[in-house]
């Protein structure tokens, strides 16, 4: 039985593209439920087996055809939009006027996050700090973070990936310097988390409030 268990899963992990950076999060509750299931704790086995399967939707990275326009800002998250910010400088670029629009990414969501334009890498830091829910106000100031800036020719934007009460850890997989394409993979949150970004106030914003988006496929924004 539990031969078919490991051929059952192998083939999910196959059809299902899956992240690497969750293979542990799968491995481990998987062999635990087949050890379980041999010693006959088919209770704990059952429980076990549900945590696998979550882990297996939660680290899914699906194939994007990815929306490549170099007048469109794309979603560099799957969620909902719960704030849109009227025109502003944050306390990290004091020096520039930008608008906000913080994208909140469920534990259901693809957690893969992707640059919402083509440019290089021109900023990257990492701050702690706490892990309030990602979806409150304060969440985007105290909570720990990743700072991101993409610039091109025309101009840049920048991210903010939030950790939330579930997501403990932010893998940026970019570094200064770097060039990026127009939805390349650029990130990974683990478990609940947000994602703010920074747009030029000359950017016409395309989404409202409670818009479901999803990341290299949802235009956020757009220039003349």
């Amino acid at each position: 039985m539990s031969f078919i268990i490991i051929i059952f899963f192998r083939k999910i992990i196959m059809i299902f593209k899956i992240a690497k950076d969750g293979l542990p999060f799968i491995l481990i509750p998987l062999f635990t439920t087949l050890f379980f299931y041999m010693v006959n704790i088919r209770i704990i086995s059952l429980l076990t087996l549900l945590i696998t399967l979550f882990m297996l939707w939660f680290f899914r990275d699906p194939e994007r055809n990815i929306n490549k326009n170099p007048n469109l800002i794309l979603s560099p998250a799957d969620g909902k939009i719960i704030e849109i910010t009227e025109p502003y400088k944050d306390r990290l670029f004091p020096q520039k006027v930008m608008r906000r629009i913080s994208i909140f990414m469920s534990p259901l969501d693809v957690h893969i996050n992707r640059a919402p334009i083509e440019g290089k890498i021109t900023f990257s830091k990492y701050i702690s700090g706490k892990f309030f829910p990602a979806f409150k106000p304060k969440a985007s100031l105290e909570n720990e973070q990743h700072w991101l800036s993409i610039k091109n020719d025309k101009y840049e934007v920048h991210l903010k990936l939030i950790a939330g009460i579930l997501a403990r850890r932010v893998l940026c997989k970019v570094k200064v310097g770097e060039e990026v394409q127009q939805g390349q993979k650029i990130a990974i949150i683990k478990f609940g988390s947000r994602v703010d970004i920074f747009v030029p106030t000359n950017a016409k914003i395309l989404v409202n409030l409670n818009d479901k988006v999803k990341a290299g496929l949802s235009i956020l924004a757009s220039f003349k």
